[in-house]
């Protein structure tokens, strides 16, 4: 009997045990995410929150249990400094629901809470002391608005104000510390180059630039192209020092910055833009025949083909040994070779073997030197007296290498006749076939001969629309090839065939004695 009795308390306690354990072991709570609101809240950045200490500021999640009744939930603050409950609350809660909790904290001045804060909200069954505590937490850093939690030399309030980074010193990474962009330097403490020039603030400031002006110099060239492009002195306007801002020597000119004569032809490029001849190109400006560099050792100008007007080309005179910058030292020179030239053939038509008077007399080599002086001196049309007292007519240049046949005429020697030399017919055939692609040659060639074999450079470069260095250089190649002529006229050039030379330009010693 004694036995049955304990068989059936031993019964009893294990189904009340049973009863009583189900119910709790399938009960189950879960918190949710912590989030922080409200004026107290600063900064949120790289997953760091900072709250001014003296501001209000909400802390909020949600609670979740699959059992009904009453629970209390706590906000706790723990920092360095020590541990405080801030709040606490109770709320009934529904199976199977999900209820909001929300904590309203007025500020945490009174408290010892600062730096680096876990707050943490607990929720616990208010009635069912077996029931477990659930927690969440979320980490913040409790400041001051005087403070300078990064000590890099900002307070918080300017840290927020200017949107650099409250716990980073450099927020840009320029190698500058926020306080002293902000303070000493009035650079932005957020972006590494303050004023976009392509150089870093801390570069700026160790090669003497200003970091808030991208053109320091204001000579058109940003400090950043200065420097990595044009290898120019950025606190500089004019870097080589040729007059000319850095600037507009790269973006109008194409000089180059760092040399005073860029083309090395003598002249400085401030001086070439002035006069006019190109500063990035040592050719011969002004295509007169002599290159800027050689002009400059003259003292003429590299931009006028006659520098003294006496219509006789710069190179002419070079050549003939008179002043290009005097008018008056042809007209001298050539005055002298006539009286010399014609004393001289005069001398040998009384004076010379019979053999060379014959010559002499059946070529008229007096009327014919005459006939040179005057066509090289390219006079516009003036009479040239000959030793007998008569006169001969130079054409002018406007007139020589047009279609039409030119006239020199002159008194024979021996019985008083006249002599006149037309311009040979162009050949109907060209020395190339037209059917074929054209070179260069070939359309100068063409050219020539649909003008009856002569035509002045100019009306070349027209024709041909090519620059005037390349019809320059073409024609020398194509004289050096004894293809054609060029006879220097006042200040341009007349362009024959090699065939079709004006007798008057001919020397009267070229021709045979037959």
């Amino acid at each position: 009997m004694h036995i049955r009795t304990r068989a059936a308390v031993l019964a009893a306690l294990v189904l009340i045990v049973s009863l009583v354990a189900a119910p709790v072991a399938a009960a189950t709570a879960q918190l949710g995410a912590v989030t922080v609101e409200g004026d107290a809240v600063v900064q949120t950045d790289a997953n760091e929150t900072y709250l001014w200490q003296s501001e209000p500021f909400s802390v909020n999640t949600s609670f979740a249990t699959d059992t009904d009744g009453v629970y209390q939930f706590c906000l706790e603050a723990q920092s360095e400094n020590g541990s405080e409950r801030l709040s606490c609350q109770s709320q009934s809660v529904e199976e199977g629901t999900t209820t909001s909790v929300s904590f309203t904290v007025q500020n945490v001045s009174d408290t010892e809470l600062a730096g680096e804060t876990q707050l943490n909200v607990s929720a616990s069954e208010s009635f069912n002391s077996s029931s477990a505590t659930v927690n969440r937490s979320v980490s913040v850093y409790v400041i001051t608005k005087d403070g300078d939690f990064d000590d890099d030399g900002l307070e918080n309030r300017v840290e927020v104000r200017y949107g650099s980074e409250m716990n980073g010193t450099d927020t840009d990474g320029d190698g500058l510390q926020d306080g002293p962009e902000i303070r000493e330097y009035e650079t932005d403490p957020t972006d590494n180059d303050s004023d976009g020039d392509g150089l870093l603030d801390s570069r700026e400031l160790q090669i003497g630039t200003d970091p808030t002006n991208p053109d320091t110099d204001g000579d058109g060239l940003t400090d950043g192209e200065e420097i990595n492009e044009f290898e120019t002195d950025p606190k500089e306007t004019d870097t080589d020092g040729d007059g000319l801002p850095d600037g507009k020597e790269v973006q109008q000119h194409g000089t180059d910055p760092t040399d005073p004569d860029t083309d090395g032809d003598g002249l400085r490029d401030d001086r070439e833009v002035v006069q006019g001849t190109v500063p990035n190109d040592e050719a011969d400006s002004d295509e007169d025949g002599l290159d800027d560099t050689e002009e400059v050792k003259h003292g003429t100008n590299a931009s006028k083909a006659d520098t003294d007007g006496d219509f006789l080309s710069d190179s002419t005179e070079v050549r003939l040994g008179t002043d290009p910058t005097d008018p008056t030292t042809p007209l001298v020179l050539l005055a002298g070779l006539g009286f010399l030239v014609v004393g001289l053939v005069g001398f040998l038509r009384v004076f010379g073997p019979d053999d060379v008077r014959t010559w002499v007399a059946e070529r008229d080599v007096v009327s014919r030197v005459a006939t040179l002086s005057a066509t090289d001196a390219a006079t516009n049309g003036s009479d040239v007296s000959t030793s007998d007292g008569s006169s001969t007519t130079s054409t002018s240049p406007a007139s020589v290498g047009s279609a039409e046949s030119t006239t020199s005429t002159a008194p024979a020697a021996g019985d008083g006749s006249m002599e006149t030399t037309d311009a040979e017919a162009a050949d109907d055939e060209l020395p190339f076939d037209l059917s074929d692609p054209l070179t260069d040659e070939d359309e100068v060639l063409k050219l020539l001969y649909e003008a009856d074999g002569r035509l002045r450079q100019s009306e070349i470069n027209n024709s041909t629309e090519w620059s005037k260095s390349k019809v320059s250089r073409l024609l020398s190649r194509m004289e050096d090839e004894g293809k054609i002529r060029k006879i220097t006229i006042g200040r341009e050039n007349l362009v024959t065939l090699a065939d079709r030379v004006p007798q008057s330009a001919e020397s009267p010693f070229d021709e045979d004695d037959s």
